[in-house]
């Protein structure tokens, strides 16, 4: 029960802000990655476990996001001031979406994108905010 989660929480010397996802049967989920205009999604999906860890065994594929998603994604970076994310959707059978996470820096194994690749793209908007910033 929820009870449980947060007396495991507080108990246990978790600190505050701690966040609880919510179990949400035959969901997919959507990891997006955006970085300025690279853009690609992926499923995630673990047999032996509800969570969708690759670390531990899970499994990936390429994800087709519609274009009402892919605009959310952008939306959330722009409400958030994100300059580059990794956002985490649930998508439910019945065409229902969450938000699970957004993160700058979220784990890229199942992503197409090379390590490299990923870090000169990083690189590459931090040295463009650097030089906008000169700008002012």
């Amino acid at each position: 029960s929820i009870e449980d989660v947060y007396n495991a929480a507080c108990f246990s010397g978790l600190e505050f802000p701690f966040v609880v996802q919510p179990f949400v049967p035959d969901a997919t989920d959507v990891r997006v990655i955006i970085m300025g205009e690279y853009q690609e999604a992926y499923w995630r999906m673990s047999r032996s476990s509800f969570r969708n860890n690759l670390h531990f065994g899970g499994e990936s594929g390429s994800y087709e996001l519609s274009t009402e998603y892919k605009n959310r994604c952008r939306e959330i970076m722009t409400r958030g001031k994100f300059p580059y994310a990794h956002i985490d959707l649930m998508l439910t059978r019945d065409g229902t979406a969450y938000l699970a996470e957004i993160n700058l820096r979220g784990g890229i194994k199942g992503a197409k994108i090379t390590p490299s690749e990923y870090q000169k793209k990083v690189n590459d908007i931090h040295m463009d905010m650097v030089t906008r910033r000169k700008m002012l």
